[in-house]
């Protein structure tokens, strides 16, 4: 991935290189866990933060929050991770 052009919003926005990336009704799809462990690649390695995240996916904050509390995960903008409550 290469981080790429502002975003409407302003933000950076991650850009594949090669390949198709998931749509968003396909995260929704996958297993919670391994949806946390796609997300939580993806800001460790390409993304600066949520906002880049889910502009890249093309999601909301409040569906990808609501879908990873479901297995006990919030996000940490200090480790731009999401982590287990607690």
């Amino acid at each position: 991935m290469d981080k790429g052009k502002a975003g409407a919003h302003g933000y950076t926005v991650c850009i594949a290189r090669g390949g198709t990336r998931m749509d968003v009704s396909t995260l929704q799809r996958l297993d919670a866990n391994i949806l946390l462990g796609i997300i939580n690649e993806k800001l460790r390695l390409e993304c600066d933060g949520l906002e880049e995240l889910l502009a890249y996916y093309d999601m909301t904050e409040d569906q990808l929050a609501t879908r990873l509390q479901q297995i006990g995960y919030h996000y940490d903008p200090m480790s731009n991770q999401f982590k287990a409550h607690g």
